[in-house]
């Protein structure tokens, strides 16, 4: 029975070349900042939308509020153009009640709250309801 050996390496063709090993990094390069850049923009888009949902709770927590109280206390107790401070899970947010038709029955109200994103800028939500007697 005779031996097989395997054929030596041919000249040049020894292990990788310098080139190769830069070529083979730089593509490593590439995939990595791109991974980076794509995990950097899926945090801040993650970031706004809980912003943006923290917003709309806070829209319905406080239209909640208003619904529950009598209608006839309802100007009393948030009055015009102002600024209702009892919930706050927004940075740098104002939330302001407003009644654009006036007093009347149905009373038309407009929630609007304003907030900063983590890249300052603002935001605005706005939730417009009715109120019956």
């Amino acid at each position: 029975m005779t031996r097989r050996t395997l054929p030596t390496a041919i000249s040049g063709e020894q292990g990788t070349s310098i080139v190769e090993l830069m070529f083979s990094t730089a593509i490593i390069a590439v995939v990595l900042i791109s991974m980076i850049y794509g995990m950097t923009i899926q945090s801040r888009l993650s970031s706004n939308a809980r912003l943006s949902d923290a917003a709309v709770a806070e829209l319905t927590s406080v239209r909640d509020e208003i619904l529950s109280c009598p209608f006839d206390q309802t100007m009393i107790l948030f009055p015009a153009n102002s600024q209702v401070t009892n919930v706050n899970v927004l940075p740098s947010r104002m939330l302001t009640v407003t009644y654009p038709t006036g007093a009347g029955d149905p009373l038309r109200v407009m929630l609007t709250v304003q907030w900063r994103t983590p890249e300052n800028q603002m935001r605005t939500r706005t939730l417009e309801f009715l109120k019956k007697k």
